[in-house]
């Protein structure tokens, strides 16, 4: 073999290499192992009316044994951490609610999102 068809070998290796990498991580067939991040919404956050005092939900979250922070005096808010609620054949996903006050401790927003947290 020449070394242009070797290069072209080569070449043709690694796209069809990365076609496979791509639809391993973002395919349409994730498994969810947990809950949507509209369920967890439901869940975490409609239960809780605007005005809720931070303690109720702090007490909430330590009743469920659900992972969060003390409250981050920066943005006013506590954040409750759900790992593993999402998987591919690569990649796992954490949920994150963040819980969001006012200075006199009363909830004004949550708001849940979903981000990859790797193998």
């Amino acid at each position: 073999m020449s070394s242009r068809s070797l290069r072209v070998s080569y070449v043709a290796i690694m796209a069809t290499l990365a076609i496979v990498a791509y639809f391993l991580i973002f395919a349409p067939w994730r498994a969810h192992g947990g809950e949507s991040p509209e369920k967890t919404r439901v869940d975490f956050c409609g239960v809780f009316p605007l005005g809720t005092a931070r303690e109720r939900v702090v007490a909430f979250l330590l009743e469920r044994h659900v992972r969060h922070s003390e409250l981050i005096p920066s943005d006013r808010a506590v954040y409750a951490f759900l790992g593993n609620t999402c998987e591919t054949i690569i990649i796992e996903c954490s949920t994150e609610v963040k819980y969001t006050f006012t200075s006199d401790d009363h909830l004004v927003d949550c708001d849940v999102s979903q981000s990859l947290t790797g193998p």
